[in-house]
């Protein structure tokens, strides 16, 4: 019996070493400016908090162009989930800023390929240039 609480306690530790190091890495990406946003799950659904730096002034400036933008524009964390979305895709696809942040791509959108390769194609692009 005390083995089987020696494991729990050791996946209990390993669990929360995991969670202490996203919370580390999430520390340096802020404090090193690769982030400015950041979406929060909570009881109320999907909170987006905007980080103020010394490039906050070039983040609005830059957020002000992508709003402007009469296309839709949706920006992606790397599991696929919305982290902004400009008006122009609200409009598009329907659905609310509040609604889709933090939310999984697939959603909102379900991508069709004409060719079974071009997905693929895509996302190669999309990794290697950041554009697809």
């Amino acid at each position: 019996m005390s083995s089987s609480n020696d494991h729990h306690l050791h996946e209990e530790i390993a669990e929360l070493r995991a969670r202490l190091e996203e919370s580390e890495e999430t520390l340096r990406a802020i404090r090193s400016g690769k982030v400015d946003a950041l979406v929060v799950q909570g009881d109320g659904g999907p909170q987006l908090f905007v980080l103020q730096n010394t490039g906050a002034e070039s983040n609005r400036f830059r957020s002000d162009i992508l709003e402007k933008i009469s296309e839709a524009i949706v920006a992606l964390d790397e599991d696929h989930h919305i982290i902004y979305l400009n008006d122009a895709a609200e409009g598009q696809y329907g659905v609310e800023r509040g609604h889709a942040l933090g939310r999984p791509l697939a959603e909102l959108y379900e991508n069709r390929w004409l060719a079974p390769d071009d997905g693929e194609r895509a996302l190669k692009d999309l990794q290697d240039t950041g554009a697809s």
